[in-house]
């Protein structure tokens, strides 16, 4: 029976990967945001076995880095605590295949205190889901990942600059309760092909990392992308992009990027 999870949990640190888990670039392997909400959903576990009665604390930036290709099929999830601390902590979770580390994440969370005070945001607010459009340019990518995902698009959005708003009801993982946090996360590095500034069948431009900043804890089943992507003249681009639910923008995501010239 086909799962309406992106992975299967195989007991102790083992996973396994869905179709739904399928990626763009390759269908053979993982789409990183899927992979990414899969260790984002693990560092959340791991906390809430350790806190305890310890004073609150909240994940504040997640870096993801790519070490190897995601392959996809089983696979273990270790994570561990880097750098400990009452008011702040450094957590990593990695994906390990063959005792090969494929996808590293590294998060801070920080002490939460009252700054209601001190609250304001420089980013601004952009159309929500129901002022935009449905998005059929993205079922153009291949992959198990995008078919189970549904997207909409602001009218002012161009190649390199736009808006786009994302969702999904597909689980993360199988028998797993799907946290906000974990499920947002597992869609935030879909931002680097969701406004892309070449054409995706002449040319690969796919991020080697992915680091999320969260200056507001956000909620909902919806995120909301207002992206721009710059490309250098010599294979190198950079996708910058305000994150938001439907209350405003939360944080912020940067994908550095190779860009590949694929009409020779």
């Amino acid at each position: 029976m086909t799962a309406h999870a992106f992975y299967r949990h195989l007991g102790g640190t083992r996973f396994e990967s869905t179709e739904h888990a399928e990626g763009a670039w390759n269908p053979e392997q993982q789409h990183m945001a899927a992979a990414c909400g899969l260790l984002a959903q693990e560092l959340e576990r791991y906390v809430a076995d350790t806190d305890g009665d310890r004073l609150p604390l909240r994940f504040a930036r997640l870096a993801f880095d790519i070490m190897g290709q995601l392959h996809s099929g089983e696979f273990d999830v270790l994570v561990e605590t880097i750098r400990p601390g009452k008011t702040i902590e450094l957590i990593e979770a990695a994906m390990v295949k063959d005792d090969r580390r494929l996808l590293v994440l590294r998060a801070w969370r920080l002490a939460v205190s009252d700054s209601a005070e001190m609250e304001g945001y420089e980013d601004l607010d952009i159309p929500g889901p129901t002022e935009c459009e449905p998005y059929p340019e993205m079922t153009k990518w291949p992959g198990g990942f995008i078919r189970s995902t549904t997207y909409r698009q602001s009218a002012r959005s161009r190649p390199g600059n736009g808006v786009v708003w994302m969702t999904t009801d597909v689980d993360v993982c199988e028998g797993r309760e799907t946290s906000t946090f974990a499920r947002l996360m597992g869609m935030a590095d879909t931002t680097n092909g969701v406004m892309p500034r070449g054409n995706k069948d002449e040319w690969m431009f796919p991020n080697v990392d992915l680091t999320v900043y969260l200056y507001r804890e956000p909620a909902g089943q919806w995120i909301g992308f207002d992206v721009q992507q710059s490309i250098g003249p010599d294979g190198i681009g950079v996708t910058s992009t305000v994150l938001h639910d439907k209350s405003g923008p939360f944080g912020r995501a940067e994908q550095i990027l190779t860009v590949r010239d694929m009409r020779s």
